[in-house]
Parts: C-alpha cells; structure tokens; sequence
C-alpha cells in the first residue's frame, strides 16, 4: 500500500469510533455505571458488567457522567446524520454506500430508542436515573 493510500484512509470515520469506544466504554461506564445497582449485574446494556471489570465501585464521579452524556450521544447521533450527506457530493462513489450506511443508522437510532423504553420500563433505576425514559 502506498503512503499516499495511507493518506486517503477515513481518518474521520476512525476519530469517530475512537471517540466513541472512549466515551461509551471507558468514560461514561466509569462515572456513570459504578454508582448504578446493575453495577456488576446484567443489564440493558451490558455496561453494569463491563464497569465492574474495570472500575472500583463508585470511582466515577455521577455528575461529571450526567454532564458528558448528553455531550456525548448527542455528537455520536448528529455526526453520522450530517456528515454522510456532506460527504456524497464530495466523493460520488460514496452515494450507495453512504445512502445504505445512513439509512441503516437512522433505523438503528429508532429501534434503538424503543429498546431504551422498554428497557428503561424495566429497571430498578428507573425513578432515580436522571436518563429513564419510564417516568
């Protein structure tokens, strides 16, 4: 491979998921998953096991994860939706492809929120998490 196909890699799309991996799997599962009663439990999402591995209970800081979540799911849902279409008339070949992958985003985002519901409908936390959805 050239240097100048090293060149033309999706950095972006490799800030992105690194941003994502970051904030999901380390930030917020420290501040905001060690102070939850799924902490080392099953959860919705899964993070109450993958927190206990990695953080002491209550080492995360609760209000620093309520500031950074909203901050965080916010930019992991608005950049996909406008920097795909940014992209199209850049790069044509990028027209299939870009179309299928924000097309399959959206519907993942809405299929997302009606698992939050339900999920949120089932937990323990549900009166005392700021994010529920069952209130």
């Amino acid at each position: 491979m050239s240097a100048l196909k090293l060149i033309e890699l999706p950095i972006a799309s490799i800030v992105y998921l690194f941003f994502a991996f970051v904030m999901l799997g380390l930030v917020l599962t420290k501040h905001l998953c060690t102070h939850c009663y799924y902490y080392g439990k099953w959860c919705g999402t899964d993070w109450g096991k993958l927190s206990s591995c990695l953080f002491k209970e209550k080492s995360g800081n609760y209000e620093v994860g309520m500031k950074l979540v909203g901050i965080t799911w916010g930019l992991l849902m608005i950049i996909p939706i406008i920097a795909i279409p940014v992209t199209v008339p850049l790069h044509r070949e990028f027209l299939i492809s870009g179309g299928v992958s924000l097309t399959i985003f959206l519907a993942v985002m809405v299929i997302n929120q009606f698992r939050r519901k339900k999920g949120c409908a089932q937990c323990k936390m549900k009166f005392v998490c700021k994010m529920s959805t069952a209130k």
